[in-house]
């Protein structure tokens, strides 16, 4: 450890540079100017802000427009040291905590790296992605990205072609069935065919990749009795299907300690975020937004990668909604306690779809009779999760049965 008047420098293994600060970190004190050139030269920063340490507004510009801020990791000693909502920047109780995310994030970036090295991700799929990330409405030049891509033009053909009820003649033509389609069913295409890729690389991770398939299942379902607009079946199904690819990541990074975290978030009562920032000082929802910016996924789908655990009041948003409640029942129903109350999840959803629906849609309708009933004729004890119209329409799409209201 290096002493200054103000200041303390460690270096640690894997170019991480812990800097202990005890003064105030002004524009033009040694310290800051210290700070911004570390951000320069190591891959990693752990800010320590001794009881006299204070990074103050005054430096915002500065520092949050550094190009190395993201490197940057913060340990405070007591409170009000740095304006949070300003800068926003990842906390940890000590620097171990700060070293360990950083340990995971490098683990989980190793595997996001060998995953774009191997043949396929050389699929023009990822450049449509990239094209509909940036204006999902951009059809032709999405269609550009995919030219000599006869696979995934048969599988845009098919799916104008099986969704058209009104039209007598099929499609023929790739631009006029991606024009029907639209954004949203050529996404529909492309994620299912990235989730093809996963389960070809996560092979060893069949539970949560039928957790997944199964939360897509249940999107496309609730979208399917809310709303007429194919659209929003295929947008529910797309974010359904890759919302814990962060999951997937954290297991194949450290497979033992991550069945730890999930042990511990049953046996302890714990959420899956607070199981796994205990073992990797790290979440799924940190890998899967990393995942989504390397392949620049679709906003809809970082989406519901980033937000799927939000807890109320949920924004009105109709496809994240739809990937909250199918995977807070997947959870009940696996004995997790849904984070989300049976009430809320019904409640939220009749208030959606309502919006969503041109009419009253029977489903609607129901859901709303139900949770309205249940809130005030039945007690806690006598409303478990799966006996609730969701839970029994739910259950019945996964058992393959038919469906009835």
């Amino acid at each position: 450890m290096h002493n200054n008047s103000g200041f303390e420098i460690k270096l640690h293994d894997g170019n991480i540079l812990e800097l202990r600060v005890n003064e105030m970190m002004h524009a033009s004190s040694q310290s800051f100017s210290l700070l911004k050139t570390a951000l320069n030269k190591y891959d990693f920063v752990v800010l320590v802000l001794q009881p006299n340490g204070i990074l103050p507004v005054s430096v915002k510009d500065a520092l949050v427009e550094h190009p190395g801020f993201k490197k940057l990791k913060a340990v405070l000693t007591r409170q009000m040291q740095i304006p949070q909502k300003i800068f926003k920047l990842p906390l940890y109780k000590d620097v171990d905590e700060a070293l360990l995310s950083i340990a995971t994030f490098k683990g989980v970036k190793a595997g996001i790296d060998n995953f774009k090295s191997l043949p396929f991700m050389q699929s023009k799929i990822f450049s449509a992605f990239k094209v509909l990330r940036n204006d999902p409405a951009n059809i032709k030049d999405a269609l550009a990205a995919l030219s000599g891509d006869h696979r995934i033009a048969m599988k845009i053909l098919e799916l104008a072609n099986e969704s058209n009820e009104a039209k007598e003649e099929p499609y023929d033509s790739l631009s006029k069935a991606a024009a029907f389609v639209g954004g949203e069913g050529i996404a529909y295409v492309l994620v299912f065919e990235l989730f093809k890729m996963l389960e070809d690389v996560f092979e060893e991770a069949s539970i949560k990749l039928l957790h997944m398939k199964n939360c897509s299942l249940l999107c496309e379902t609730i979208a399917m009795l809310a709303v007429s607009d194919k659209s929003q079946r295929w947008l529910s199904a797309s974010a359904g299907l890759l919302h814990d690819i962060g999951s997937l990541l954290l297991a194949d990074y450290a497979p033992k300690n991550y069945d730890t975290a999930s042990n511990n978030r049953y046996s302890a009562g714990l959420s899956s975020l607070e199981a796994e920032n205990k073992i990797f000082a790290f979440n799924h929802i940190e890998a899967g937004k990393m995942f989504s910016d390397t392949l620049n996924l679709p906003h809809f789908i970082e989406l519901s990668i980033t937000e799927h655990h939000s807890l109320p009041p949920l924004p009105n948003d109709f496809v994240l909604h739809s990937v909250i409640v199918a995977d807070n029942f997947l959870n009940a129903s696996l004995g997790s306690d849904p984070f989300i109350s049976c009430e809320d999840s019904l409640e939220f959803l009749a208030k959606y779809t309502a919006k969503m629906s041109t009419g009253k849609s029977p489903f609607t309708e129901t859901l709303r009779r139900l949770a309205l009933r249940e809130r005030f004729n039945m007690s806690e004890e006598s409303r478990p999760f799966e006996k609730k119209v969701l839970g029994k329409i739910l259950t019945q799409v996964l058992s393959e049965a038919p469906l009835t209201l």
